[in-house]
Protein backbone atom coordinates (compact mmCIF):
# COMPACT_ATOMS: atom_id res chain seq x y z
CA UNK A 1 0.00 0.00 0.00
CA UNK A 2 1.35 3.42 -0.99
CA UNK A 3 1.06 6.43 1.34
CA UNK A 4 0.95 9.91 -0.21
CA UNK A 5 0.97 13.02 2.00
CA UNK A 6 0.58 16.62 0.85
CA UNK A 7 1.60 19.77 2.70
CA UNK A 8 0.10 23.09 3.70
CA UNK A 9 0.03 24.31 0.10
CA UNK A 10 -2.47 23.63 -2.67
CA UNK A 11 -1.37 20.15 -3.65
CA UNK A 12 -2.03 18.07 -6.78
CA UNK A 13 -1.79 14.43 -5.72
CA UNK A 14 -2.22 11.34 -7.92
CA UNK A 15 -2.69 7.82 -6.62
CA UNK A 16 -1.21 4.66 -8.07
CA UNK A 17 -2.88 1.61 -9.61
CA UNK A 18 -2.72 -0.14 -6.23
CA UNK A 19 -4.22 0.59 -2.83
CA UNK A 20 -3.25 4.05 -1.61
CA UNK A 21 -3.54 6.23 1.47
CA UNK A 22 -3.63 9.90 0.49
CA UNK A 23 -3.72 12.87 2.89
CA UNK A 24 -4.02 16.36 1.45
CA UNK A 25 -3.60 18.18 4.78
CA UNK A 26 -4.38 21.91 4.61
CA UNK A 27 -4.77 23.85 1.38
CA UNK A 28 -7.11 23.61 -1.60
CA UNK A 29 -5.91 20.25 -2.82
CA UNK A 30 -6.72 18.33 -6.00
CA UNK A 31 -6.48 14.59 -5.42
CA UNK A 32 -7.05 11.83 -8.00
CA UNK A 33 -7.17 8.46 -6.23
CA UNK A 34 -6.44 6.48 -9.39
CA UNK A 35 -7.11 2.74 -9.48
CA UNK A 36 -7.38 0.42 -6.52
CA UNK A 37 -9.29 0.57 -3.26
CA UNK A 38 -8.02 3.83 -1.80
CA UNK A 39 -8.36 5.90 1.38
CA UNK A 40 -8.41 9.67 0.72
CA UNK A 41 -8.60 12.55 3.24
CA UNK A 42 -8.64 16.05 1.77
CA UNK A 43 -8.05 17.79 5.09
CA UNK A 44 -8.84 21.47 5.61
CA UNK A 45 -9.44 23.61 2.53
CA UNK A 46 -11.69 23.60 -0.53
CA UNK A 47 -10.58 20.33 -2.05
CA UNK A 48 -11.35 18.44 -5.28
CA UNK A 49 -11.34 14.66 -4.80
CA UNK A 50 -11.85 12.12 -7.60
CA UNK A 51 -12.47 8.38 -7.24
CA UNK A 52 -12.10 6.17 -10.31
CA UNK A 53 -11.79 2.37 -10.47
CA UNK A 54 -11.89 0.54 -7.17
CA UNK A 55 -13.88 0.99 -4.00
CA UNK A 56 -12.54 4.18 -2.42
CA UNK A 57 -13.23 5.90 0.90
CA UNK A 58 -13.09 9.68 0.66
CA UNK A 59 -13.37 12.36 3.35
CA UNK A 60 -13.48 15.98 2.25
CA UNK A 61 -12.59 17.34 5.67
CA UNK A 62 -13.15 20.99 6.50
CA UNK A 63 -14.02 23.31 3.62
CA UNK A 64 -16.34 23.48 0.61
CA UNK A 65 -15.26 20.35 -1.19
CA UNK A 66 -16.09 18.86 -4.59
CA UNK A 67 -15.99 15.08 -4.63
CA UNK A 68 -16.46 12.94 -7.75
CA UNK A 69 -17.16 9.22 -8.13
CA UNK A 70 -16.80 7.94 -11.69
CA UNK A 71 -18.52 4.66 -12.59
CA UNK A 72 -17.89 2.82 -9.34
CA UNK A 73 -18.93 2.36 -5.74
CA UNK A 74 -17.42 4.00 -2.69
CA UNK A 75 -17.95 5.72 0.65
CA UNK A 76 -17.90 9.51 0.95
CA UNK A 77 -18.00 11.92 3.89
CA UNK A 78 -18.27 15.59 3.01
CA UNK A 79 -17.11 16.92 6.35
CA UNK A 80 -17.56 20.52 7.52
CA UNK A 81 -18.62 23.02 4.82
CA UNK A 82 -20.86 23.05 1.73
CA UNK A 83 -19.82 19.91 -0.05
CA UNK A 84 -20.85 18.65 -3.50
CA UNK A 85 -20.84 15.00 -4.47
CA UNK A 86 -20.85 14.28 -8.22
CA UNK A 87 -21.52 10.67 -9.18
CA UNK A 88 -21.09 9.83 -12.86
CA UNK A 89 -22.72 6.51 -13.74
CA UNK A 90 -23.47 7.45 -17.35
CA UNK A 91 -21.56 4.41 -18.62
CA UNK A 92 -23.44 2.04 -16.31
CA UNK A 93 -26.15 0.24 -18.31
CA UNK A 94 -27.66 -1.70 -15.42
CA UNK A 95 -30.31 -0.13 -13.22
CA UNK A 96 -29.34 2.14 -10.33
CA UNK A 97 -31.23 2.52 -7.06
CA UNK A 98 -30.29 5.63 -5.15
CA UNK A 99 -31.50 7.19 -1.88
CA UNK A 100 -30.18 10.65 -1.13
CA UNK A 101 -32.04 10.78 2.16
CA UNK A 102 -30.48 7.56 3.42
CA UNK A 103 -27.08 8.30 1.85
CA UNK A 104 -26.99 5.05 -0.08
CA UNK A 105 -26.83 4.00 -3.72
CA UNK A 106 -26.79 0.62 -5.43
CA UNK A 107 -25.35 -0.02 -8.89
CA UNK A 108 -26.72 -3.09 -10.66
CA UNK A 109 -30.10 -3.10 -8.95
CA UNK A 110 -31.49 -5.71 -11.36
CA UNK A 111 -28.59 -8.09 -10.82
CA UNK A 112 -28.03 -8.77 -7.11
CA UNK A 113 -24.94 -10.83 -7.76
CA UNK A 114 -23.08 -7.75 -9.02
CA UNK A 115 -24.20 -5.02 -6.67
CA UNK A 116 -21.85 -2.13 -5.97
CA UNK A 117 -22.69 0.19 -3.08
CA UNK A 118 -22.22 3.92 -2.64
CA UNK A 119 -22.45 5.39 0.86
CA UNK A 120 -22.28 9.09 1.67
CA UNK A 121 -23.08 11.56 4.42
CA UNK A 122 -22.69 15.26 5.23
CA UNK A 123 -23.25 16.15 1.54
CA UNK A 124 -25.05 19.41 0.79
CA UNK A 125 -25.47 19.01 -2.98
CA UNK A 126 -25.76 15.86 -5.04
CA UNK A 127 -25.01 15.81 -8.78
CA UNK A 128 -25.99 12.40 -10.13
CA UNK A 129 -25.80 11.13 -13.72
CA UNK A 130 -27.01 7.64 -14.60
CA UNK A 131 -27.02 5.51 -17.76
CA UNK A 132 -29.55 3.52 -19.75
CA UNK A 133 -30.97 1.31 -16.99
CA UNK A 134 -34.37 1.64 -15.33
CA UNK A 135 -33.24 3.73 -12.38
CA UNK A 136 -34.91 4.55 -9.05
CA UNK A 137 -33.58 7.79 -7.59
CA UNK A 138 -34.85 9.38 -4.40
CA UNK A 139 -33.46 12.78 -3.52
CA UNK A 140 -31.88 14.25 -0.44
CA UNK A 141 -32.54 17.41 1.58
CA UNK A 142 -30.29 19.41 -0.71
CA UNK A 143 -30.25 21.31 -3.98
CA UNK A 144 -29.66 18.35 -6.27
CA UNK A 145 -28.91 17.98 -9.96
CA UNK A 146 -30.26 14.63 -11.18
CA UNK A 147 -29.74 13.46 -14.77
CA UNK A 148 -30.85 10.04 -15.97
CA UNK A 149 -30.20 8.54 -19.38
CA UNK A 150 -32.34 6.19 -21.40
CA UNK A 151 -34.60 3.83 -19.49
CA UNK A 152 -37.86 4.04 -17.59
CA UNK A 153 -36.73 5.92 -14.51
CA UNK A 154 -38.44 7.01 -11.29
CA UNK A 155 -37.19 10.16 -9.56
CA UNK A 156 -38.64 11.44 -6.32
CA UNK A 157 -38.33 11.73 -2.56
CA UNK A 158 -37.51 8.64 -0.55
CA UNK A 159 -40.62 6.54 0.07
CA UNK A 160 -42.84 8.81 -2.02
CA UNK A 161 -46.53 7.93 -2.25
CA UNK A 162 -47.48 9.01 -5.76
CA UNK A 163 -51.07 9.59 -4.56
CA UNK A 164 -50.28 12.18 -1.91
CA UNK A 165 -47.06 13.62 -3.35
CA UNK A 166 -44.92 13.46 -0.21
CA UNK A 167 -42.53 16.43 -0.25
CA UNK A 168 -39.07 16.34 -1.80
CA UNK A 169 -36.73 18.93 -0.29
CA UNK A 170 -34.36 21.26 -2.09
CA UNK A 171 -34.24 23.36 -5.24
CA UNK A 172 -33.50 20.60 -7.73
CA UNK A 173 -32.59 20.32 -11.40
CA UNK A 174 -33.84 17.10 -12.95
CA UNK A 175 -33.16 15.87 -16.50
CA UNK A 176 -34.41 12.37 -17.25
CA UNK A 177 -33.41 11.92 -20.89
CA UNK A 178 -35.26 9.31 -22.95
CA UNK A 179 -37.57 6.65 -21.54
CA UNK A 180 -40.97 6.66 -19.88
CA UNK A 181 -40.03 8.29 -16.59
CA UNK A 182 -41.83 9.19 -13.34
CA UNK A 183 -40.70 12.37 -11.58
CA UNK A 184 -42.02 13.36 -8.16
CA UNK A 185 -40.60 16.64 -6.84
CA UNK A 186 -43.07 18.60 -4.75
CA UNK A 187 -41.25 21.53 -3.15
CA UNK A 188 -38.49 23.95 -3.98
CA UNK A 189 -37.74 26.06 -7.05
CA UNK A 190 -37.17 23.00 -9.20
CA UNK A 191 -36.15 22.77 -12.85
CA UNK A 192 -37.57 19.64 -14.46
CA UNK A 193 -36.67 18.43 -17.96
CA UNK A 194 -38.39 15.14 -18.73
CA UNK A 195 -36.75 14.43 -22.09
CA UNK A 196 -38.10 12.02 -24.71
CA UNK A 197 -40.93 9.46 -24.45
CA UNK A 198 -44.03 9.53 -22.26
CA UNK A 199 -43.25 10.78 -18.77
CA UNK A 200 -45.20 11.43 -15.56
CA UNK A 201 -44.31 14.54 -13.55
CA UNK A 202 -45.65 15.37 -10.08
CA UNK A 203 -44.69 18.80 -8.77
CA UNK A 204 -45.98 22.16 -7.51
CA UNK A 205 -46.19 25.74 -8.66
CA UNK A 206 -42.97 26.40 -6.75
CA UNK A 207 -41.09 24.81 -9.64
CA UNK A 208 -39.32 27.29 -11.90
CA UNK A 209 -39.32 25.20 -15.09
CA UNK A 210 -41.44 22.21 -16.11
CA UNK A 211 -40.57 20.81 -19.54
CA UNK A 212 -42.14 17.52 -20.54
CA UNK A 213 -40.04 17.24 -23.68
CA UNK A 214 -41.09 14.93 -26.50
CA UNK A 215 -43.71 12.21 -26.05
CA UNK A 216 -47.11 12.17 -24.38
CA UNK A 217 -46.26 13.63 -20.98
CA UNK A 218 -48.54 13.87 -17.95
CA UNK A 219 -48.25 16.59 -15.30
CA UNK A 220 -49.82 16.51 -11.84
CA UNK A 221 -49.60 20.04 -10.49
CA UNK A 222 -50.68 21.54 -7.15
CA UNK A 223 -50.40 25.02 -5.69
CA UNK A 224 -49.62 23.95 -2.09
CA UNK A 225 -52.79 25.55 -0.68
CA UNK A 226 -52.08 29.08 -1.89
CA UNK A 227 -54.65 31.73 -0.97
CA UNK A 228 -53.65 34.33 -3.57
CA UNK A 229 -55.11 34.40 -7.09
CA UNK A 230 -53.26 32.06 -9.46
CA UNK A 231 -53.29 31.76 -13.25
CA UNK A 232 -52.06 28.61 -15.00
CA UNK A 233 -52.11 29.02 -18.79
CA UNK A 234 -50.93 26.02 -20.79
CA UNK A 235 -51.64 27.93 -24.02
CA UNK A 236 -49.04 30.56 -23.12
CA UNK A 237 -46.82 28.15 -21.18
CA UNK A 238 -46.65 29.94 -17.86
CA UNK A 239 -48.14 30.27 -14.39
CA UNK A 240 -48.45 33.54 -12.50
CA UNK A 241 -46.18 32.08 -9.81
CA UNK A 242 -43.28 32.39 -12.26
CA UNK A 243 -43.38 28.79 -13.45
CA UNK A 244 -42.59 28.10 -17.13
CA UNK A 245 -44.47 25.09 -18.55
CA UNK A 246 -43.96 23.33 -21.89
CA UNK A 247 -44.12 19.90 -23.50
CA UNK A 248 -47.17 18.72 -21.50
CA UNK A 249 -50.04 16.80 -23.13
CA UNK A 250 -52.13 15.69 -20.12
CA UNK A 251 -52.47 17.67 -16.88
CA UNK A 252 -54.16 17.29 -13.51
CA UNK A 253 -54.24 20.59 -11.62
CA UNK A 254 -55.31 21.19 -8.01
CA UNK A 255 -55.60 24.87 -7.07
CA UNK A 256 -56.17 26.67 -3.76
CA UNK A 257 -58.65 29.17 -2.36
CA UNK A 258 -57.88 32.19 -4.56
CA UNK A 259 -59.83 33.38 -7.59
CA UNK A 260 -57.93 31.19 -10.02
CA UNK A 261 -57.76 30.88 -13.81
CA UNK A 262 -56.85 27.66 -15.59
CA UNK A 263 -56.54 27.42 -19.40
CA UNK A 264 -55.85 24.05 -21.06
CA UNK A 265 -54.55 25.41 -24.36
CA UNK A 266 -53.14 22.59 -26.51
CA UNK A 267 -53.47 19.89 -23.87
CA UNK A 268 -55.19 16.71 -25.01
CA UNK A 269 -56.86 16.29 -21.60
CA UNK A 270 -57.24 18.35 -18.43
CA UNK A 271 -58.32 17.37 -14.93
CA UNK A 272 -59.10 20.46 -12.82
CA UNK A 273 -59.86 20.51 -9.09
CA UNK A 274 -60.67 24.06 -8.07
CA UNK A 275 -60.68 25.61 -4.60
CA UNK A 276 -63.02 27.92 -2.71
CA UNK A 277 -62.59 31.06 -4.82
CA UNK A 278 -64.43 32.29 -7.92
CA UNK A 279 -62.62 30.33 -10.62
CA UNK A 280 -62.48 30.15 -14.41
CA UNK A 281 -61.52 26.97 -16.29
CA UNK A 282 -61.26 26.55 -20.07
CA UNK A 283 -60.84 22.94 -21.15
CA UNK A 284 -58.99 21.23 -23.95
CA UNK A 285 -60.17 19.69 -27.20
CA UNK A 286 -60.11 16.26 -25.55
CA UNK A 287 -61.84 14.61 -22.61
CA UNK A 288 -61.64 16.85 -19.54
CA UNK A 289 -62.67 16.52 -15.90
CA UNK A 290 -63.53 19.70 -13.99
CA UNK A 291 -64.74 20.15 -10.42
CA UNK A 292 -65.68 23.53 -8.98
CA UNK A 293 -65.05 24.64 -5.42
CA UNK A 294 -67.44 26.51 -3.14
CA UNK A 295 -67.33 29.82 -5.01
CA UNK A 296 -68.99 31.09 -8.17
CA UNK A 297 -67.09 29.22 -10.86
CA UNK A 298 -67.23 29.11 -14.66
CA UNK A 299 -66.26 25.77 -16.21
CA UNK A 300 -66.04 25.42 -20.01
CA UNK A 301 -65.42 21.89 -21.28
CA UNK A 302 -64.80 22.71 -24.92
CA UNK A 303 -64.64 19.90 -27.47
CA UNK A 304 -64.48 16.31 -26.27
CA UNK A 305 -66.57 14.15 -23.95
CA UNK A 306 -66.14 16.09 -20.72
CA UNK A 307 -67.20 15.68 -17.09
CA UNK A 308 -68.12 18.89 -15.26
CA UNK A 309 -69.10 18.97 -11.57
CA UNK A 310 -70.52 21.82 -9.52
CA UNK A 311 -70.34 21.37 -5.74
CA UNK A 312 -72.00 24.63 -4.70
CA UNK A 313 -72.17 28.30 -5.52
CA UNK A 314 -73.59 30.14 -8.51
CA UNK A 315 -71.66 28.19 -11.12
CA UNK A 316 -71.75 28.25 -14.92
CA UNK A 317 -71.13 24.84 -16.52
CA UNK A 318 -70.73 24.75 -20.31
CA UNK A 319 -70.12 21.32 -21.82
CA UNK A 320 -69.37 22.45 -25.37
CA UNK A 321 -69.16 19.95 -28.21
CA UNK A 322 -69.09 16.27 -27.30
CA UNK A 323 -71.15 13.84 -25.24
CA UNK A 324 -70.70 15.45 -21.85
CA UNK A 325 -71.67 14.53 -18.29
CA UNK A 326 -72.59 17.53 -16.17
CA UNK A 327 -73.31 17.21 -12.45
CA UNK A 328 -74.84 19.80 -10.16
CA UNK A 329 -73.98 18.17 -6.85
CA UNK A 330 -75.25 20.92 -4.54
CA UNK A 331 -76.27 19.45 -1.21
CA UNK A 332 -79.36 21.55 -0.48
CA UNK A 333 -82.21 22.89 -2.56
CA UNK A 334 -81.51 26.48 -3.68
CA UNK A 335 -77.89 26.38 -2.44
CA UNK A 336 -76.86 28.17 -5.63
CA UNK A 337 -78.24 29.31 -8.98
CA UNK A 338 -76.42 27.08 -11.45
CA UNK A 339 -76.44 27.71 -15.20
CA UNK A 340 -75.86 24.58 -17.30
CA UNK A 341 -75.49 24.34 -21.08
CA UNK A 342 -74.71 20.92 -22.52
CA UNK A 343 -73.80 22.24 -25.96
CA UNK A 344 -73.70 20.02 -29.03
CA UNK A 345 -73.71 16.28 -28.41
CA UNK A 346 -75.72 13.73 -26.43
CA UNK A 347 -75.29 15.01 -22.90
CA UNK A 348 -76.21 13.62 -19.49
CA UNK A 349 -77.12 16.30 -16.97
CA UNK A 350 -77.52 15.22 -13.35
CA UNK A 351 -78.79 17.54 -10.63
CA UNK A 352 -79.41 16.67 -6.98
CA UNK A 353 -80.95 19.91 -5.68
CA UNK A 354 -81.82 21.77 -8.86
CA UNK A 355 -82.13 25.53 -9.09
CA UNK A 356 -81.10 27.76 -11.96
CA UNK A 357 -81.21 27.34 -15.73
CA UNK A 358 -80.49 24.22 -17.78
CA UNK A 359 -80.18 24.01 -21.57
CA UNK A 360 -79.35 20.64 -23.04
CA UNK A 361 -78.30 22.13 -26.37
CA UNK A 362 -78.18 20.22 -29.63
CA UNK A 363 -78.30 16.43 -29.49
CA UNK A 364 -80.27 13.85 -27.51
CA UNK A 365 -79.84 15.06 -23.95
CA UNK A 366 -81.02 13.58 -20.66
CA UNK A 367 -81.87 15.38 -17.42
CA UNK A 368 -81.65 13.19 -14.32
CA UNK A 369 -82.83 14.64 -11.01
CA UNK A 370 -80.85 12.38 -8.68
CA UNK A 371 -82.59 13.22 -5.37
CA UNK A 372 -86.31 13.29 -4.52
CA UNK A 373 -87.88 16.67 -5.17
CA UNK A 374 -88.66 18.63 -1.99
CA UNK A 375 -92.11 19.90 -1.05
CA UNK A 376 -95.15 20.03 -3.31
CA UNK A 377 -93.55 20.04 -6.75
CA UNK A 378 -94.75 20.73 -10.26
CA UNK A 379 -92.23 19.43 -12.80
CA UNK A 380 -93.52 20.27 -16.26
CA UNK A 381 -91.45 19.61 -19.37
CA UNK A 382 -94.07 21.34 -21.50
CA UNK A 383 -93.33 24.68 -19.83
CA UNK A 384 -89.71 23.86 -18.95
CA UNK A 385 -90.25 24.62 -15.27
CA UNK A 386 -89.63 22.94 -11.93
CA UNK A 387 -91.75 25.04 -9.63
CA UNK A 388 -90.20 28.48 -9.64
CA UNK A 389 -86.59 27.39 -9.04
CA UNK A 390 -85.49 25.68 -12.25
CA UNK A 391 -85.92 26.57 -15.92
CA UNK A 392 -84.88 23.95 -18.46
CA UNK A 393 -84.94 23.46 -22.23
CA UNK A 394 -83.38 21.32 -24.93
CA UNK A 395 -83.92 18.10 -22.96
CA UNK A 396 -85.11 14.98 -24.77
CA UNK A 397 -85.20 12.43 -21.92
CA UNK A 398 -85.97 12.78 -18.21
CA UNK A 399 -85.40 10.75 -15.06
CA UNK A 400 -87.26 12.42 -12.19
CA UNK A 401 -88.47 11.33 -8.75
CA UNK A 402 -90.93 13.15 -6.52
CA UNK A 403 -90.64 13.49 -2.78
CA UNK A 404 -92.93 13.08 0.21
CA UNK A 405 -95.59 15.54 -0.99
CA UNK A 406 -98.16 15.40 -3.78
CA UNK A 407 -96.10 15.86 -6.94
CA UNK A 408 -97.07 16.53 -10.54
CA UNK A 409 -94.44 15.39 -13.05
CA UNK A 410 -95.02 15.73 -16.78
CA UNK A 411 -92.57 15.05 -19.60
CA UNK A 412 -92.80 15.09 -23.39
CA UNK A 413 -91.45 12.79 -26.10
CA UNK A 414 -88.59 10.57 -24.97
CA UNK A 415 -88.09 7.37 -23.02
CA UNK A 416 -88.55 8.81 -19.55
CA UNK A 417 -88.24 7.35 -16.05
CA UNK A 418 -90.71 8.91 -13.59
CA UNK A 419 -91.18 8.04 -9.91
CA UNK A 420 -93.77 9.52 -7.58
CA UNK A 421 -92.50 8.18 -4.21
CA UNK A 422 -94.68 9.28 -1.25
CA UNK A 423 -97.82 11.33 -1.68
CA UNK A 424 -100.69 11.32 -4.14
CA UNK A 425 -98.77 11.97 -7.34
CA UNK A 426 -99.61 12.61 -10.99
CA UNK A 427 -97.16 11.21 -13.54
CA UNK A 428 -97.43 11.87 -17.28
CA UNK A 429 -94.75 10.39 -19.50
CA UNK A 430 -95.87 11.87 -22.81
CA UNK A 431 -94.78 10.17 -26.02
CA UNK A 432 -92.05 7.56 -25.86
CA UNK A 433 -91.44 4.27 -24.07
CA UNK A 434 -91.68 5.40 -20.47
CA UNK A 435 -91.22 3.77 -17.07
CA UNK A 436 -93.65 5.03 -14.40
CA UNK A 437 -93.75 4.07 -10.75
CA UNK A 438 -96.26 5.77 -8.49
CA UNK A 439 -94.85 4.68 -5.13
CA UNK A 440 -97.01 5.20 -2.06
CA UNK A 441 -100.34 6.97 -2.14
CA UNK A 442 -103.21 7.23 -4.60
CA UNK A 443 -101.30 8.01 -7.77
CA UNK A 444 -102.51 8.83 -11.27
CA UNK A 445 -100.26 7.68 -14.11
CA UNK A 446 -100.49 8.45 -17.82
CA UNK A 447 -98.00 6.78 -20.11
CA UNK A 448 -98.87 8.64 -23.30
CA UNK A 449 -98.05 7.31 -26.75
CA UNK A 450 -95.49 4.52 -26.85
CA UNK A 451 -94.89 1.21 -25.11
CA UNK A 452 -94.94 2.16 -21.43
CA UNK A 453 -94.21 0.10 -18.31
CA UNK A 454 -96.05 0.70 -15.02
CA UNK A 455 -94.04 -0.55 -12.10
CA UNK A 456 -94.66 -2.01 -8.64
CA UNK A 457 -91.59 -2.99 -6.66
CA UNK A 458 -90.80 -4.51 -3.28
CA UNK A 459 -90.97 -0.97 -1.84
CA UNK A 460 -94.77 -1.21 -2.07
CA UNK A 461 -94.86 -3.94 0.59
CA UNK A 462 -97.69 -3.37 3.10
CA UNK A 463 -98.66 -0.12 1.37
CA UNK A 464 -102.12 1.32 0.99
CA UNK A 465 -103.37 3.30 -1.95
CA UNK A 466 -105.05 2.80 -5.30
CA UNK A 467 -103.16 3.77 -8.41
CA UNK A 468 -104.99 4.86 -11.57
CA UNK A 469 -103.62 4.30 -15.05
CA UNK A 470 -105.51 6.54 -17.43
CA UNK A 471 -104.41 5.18 -20.81
CA UNK A 472 -103.26 1.57 -20.49
CA UNK A 473 -103.08 0.17 -24.03
CA UNK A 474 -102.06 -3.45 -24.33
CA UNK A 475 -102.16 -3.28 -28.12
CA UNK A 476 -99.72 -0.35 -27.94
CA UNK A 477 -97.17 -2.38 -25.95
CA UNK A 478 -97.98 -1.20 -22.41
CA UNK A 479 -97.21 -3.65 -19.58
CA UNK A 480 -97.72 -4.01 -15.83
CA UNK A 481 -94.39 -4.89 -14.23
CA UNK A 482 -94.02 -6.49 -10.78
CA UNK A 483 -90.43 -6.75 -9.54
CA UNK A 484 -88.75 -8.07 -6.41
CA UNK A 485 -91.26 -9.13 -3.76
CA UNK A 486 -94.06 -7.04 -5.22
CA UNK A 487 -95.93 -10.15 -6.35
CA UNK A 488 -96.03 -11.34 -2.73
CA UNK A 489 -97.22 -7.99 -1.41
CA UNK A 490 -99.92 -7.61 -4.06
CA UNK A 491 -100.96 -11.25 -4.30
CA UNK A 492 -100.44 -11.10 -8.06
CA UNK A 493 -98.03 -13.82 -9.11
CA UNK A 494 -99.54 -14.85 -12.43
CA UNK A 495 -102.07 -13.77 -15.02
CA UNK A 496 -104.57 -16.13 -13.40
CA UNK A 497 -104.11 -14.25 -10.10
CA UNK A 498 -104.82 -10.97 -11.87
CA UNK A 499 -107.99 -12.36 -13.45
CA UNK A 500 -109.17 -13.61 -10.07
CA UNK A 501 -108.47 -10.22 -8.45
CA UNK A 502 -110.11 -8.17 -11.23
CA UNK A 503 -113.54 -6.57 -11.08
CA UNK A 504 -115.04 -4.75 -14.04
CA UNK A 505 -116.84 -1.50 -13.38
CA UNK A 506 -118.54 0.92 -15.68
CA UNK A 507 -115.38 3.04 -15.87
CA UNK A 508 -112.74 0.36 -16.18
CA UNK A 509 -111.09 -2.52 -14.36
CA UNK A 510 -110.19 -2.63 -10.66
CA UNK A 511 -107.51 -5.13 -9.56
CA UNK A 512 -107.53 -5.71 -5.80
CA UNK A 513 -104.16 -6.41 -4.24
CA UNK A 514 -104.53 -9.22 -1.71
CA UNK A 515 -108.30 -8.75 -1.83
CA UNK A 516 -108.12 -5.19 -0.47
CA UNK A 517 -110.53 -2.45 -1.46
CA UNK A 518 -107.97 0.21 -0.49
CA UNK A 519 -104.82 -1.26 -2.03
CA UNK A 520 -104.91 -1.96 -5.71
CA UNK A 521 -104.87 -0.76 -9.30
CA UNK A 522 -107.54 0.80 -11.51
CA UNK A 523 -107.19 0.72 -15.29
CA UNK A 524 -109.39 3.41 -16.82
CA UNK A 525 -111.53 2.31 -19.80
CA UNK A 526 -110.10 -1.23 -19.81
CA UNK A 527 -112.04 -4.50 -19.66
CA UNK A 528 -110.68 -7.88 -18.66
CA UNK A 529 -110.96 -9.13 -22.23
CA UNK A 530 -108.45 -6.46 -23.30
CA UNK A 531 -105.68 -8.12 -21.27
CA UNK A 532 -103.54 -11.22 -21.77
CA UNK A 533 -100.64 -12.90 -20.01
CA UNK A 534 -98.25 -10.93 -22.23
CA UNK A 535 -99.35 -7.72 -20.54
CA UNK A 536 -97.87 -8.68 -17.15
CA UNK A 537 -94.14 -8.98 -16.49
CA UNK A 538 -92.64 -10.53 -13.35
CA UNK A 539 -88.96 -9.94 -12.59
Amino acid sequence: MTTIVGNAENDALLGTEEKDRIWGLTGADEIDAGDGDDLVDGGAGDDRLTSRDGYDRLDGGEGDDQIALVGTGGAVTGGVGFDTLAIDLSNVNTAVRFSGEHGHGIIGYDDRSNWEHIFFNRIERLVLTTGSGDDRIFGAASDDVLSTGAGNDIIGPYGTDLDDGTSMFGDDTIDTGSGGDIIVDTSGANRIFAGDDSDNIVTTLSSAVIDGGNGRDTLTLSDEGRTEDVTVDFAQGFASTGTLISGIEVASVDLGSGNDTLIAGNLSSLSAHMGEGDNYVLGSSGRDYMSSGGGDDALYGGAGDDILISVGGNDVLMGGAGNDEIYDAGTSFNDGETIIDGGAGDDLILVSAPSGIINGGAGNDMLHVTAPLPGVTNFDAATGMLGTTLIFSGIETFKVAGGAADDAIRTLAGNDDLTGNDGNDRLDGGAGNDLLWGGEGNDVMTGGAGADAFLWSSDTLSRDGIDHITDFDADGGDVLRFIGHASTATGIDSFADLVAAATETGDGLYIAFNGSSSFGLFLDNVSLSDLSADDIVFA
